[in-house]
């Protein structure tokens, strides 16, 4: 663990709406992100994609993939914690995921 918040990450994750075939916004959260606080990937933008690599020169590497997209809302649309948990579209599937990929690359 690198220390990140990953409750207050994923809610802010939350907070940007991605409704599928509208990820550009969060899109750009993450890469500003990735650029922001973990400098030694390389970070590519395609499209509502981003990309991160590490520069070392390993012979394998491992992938973490995950997608920026949600439903539509549902009277979800704005994330709310009650106590340790968060309530929210996209809390459970994939912001929370991203949360912690995003985190992972802290430790690289």
């Amino acid at each position: 663990m690198t220390g990140t918040d990953l409750l207050a990450l994923t809610e802010d994750l939350c907070r940007v709406p991605s409704v599928s075939g509208n990820e550009d916004a969060l899109a750009g959260v993450v890469e500003s992100w990735l650029r922001a606080k973990a400098p030694s990937l390389a970070v590519e933008r395609i499209a509502a994609n981003v990309v991160a690599r590490t520069q070392g020169g390993a012979g394998a590497r491992v992938v973490l993939g995950g997608h920026l997209d949600t439903v539509p809302a549902n009277n979800n649309a704005t994330p709310r914690r009650d106590g340790q948990v968060l309530h929210g579209l996209g809390s459970a599937d994939m912001k929370g995921g991203v949360a912690i990929m995003l985190d992972r690359c802290l430790a690289t």
